[in-house]
């Protein structure tokens, strides 16, 4: 009898456990996930037209460092003009573009203009 009682006590602590948080799933962050608030699909056609410009031209950039400098050379030239001309009217279009892409295409657009004006 009284080791039917142990095990209904035993059973019954395990049930009360199974509604608690488990204190090793918390998440890391206290603060949260750093997500993208706009997500892919709610893009508008000029954040996509940016993000699209902006792969391309890190596809090709790519393919250059890969040892291929010389067969892409002109090509990322012109992928890097064409971007940095895009890129110009950026400003008038920030409020139609999440802030996590236009700090990627502000700091590629940086890095370009930086680049050009040390050659």
């Amino acid at each position: 009898m009284e080791y039917r009682k142990s095990s209904l006590d035993m059973l019954n602590r395990l049930k009360s456990q199974q509604n608690r948080p488990n204190p090793l799933a918390v998440e890391k962050n206290p603060f949260g996930k750093q997500e993208n608030p706009v997500r892919q699909d709610n893009l508008s056609k000029e954040a996509a037209r940016y993000e699209r410009i902006l792969k391309d031209l890190e596809a090709i950039e790519n393919k250059v460092k890969d040892g291929n400098y010389l067969n892409y050379y002109h090509q990322m030239n012109e992928k890097q003009k064409e971007y940095l001309l895009e890129t110009e009217k950026i400003d008038s279009d920030i409020e139609r573009i999440s802030p996590i892409l236009y700090r990627r295409l502000f700091a590629k657009r940086e890095q370009l203009l930086k680049n050009k004006r040390l050659l």
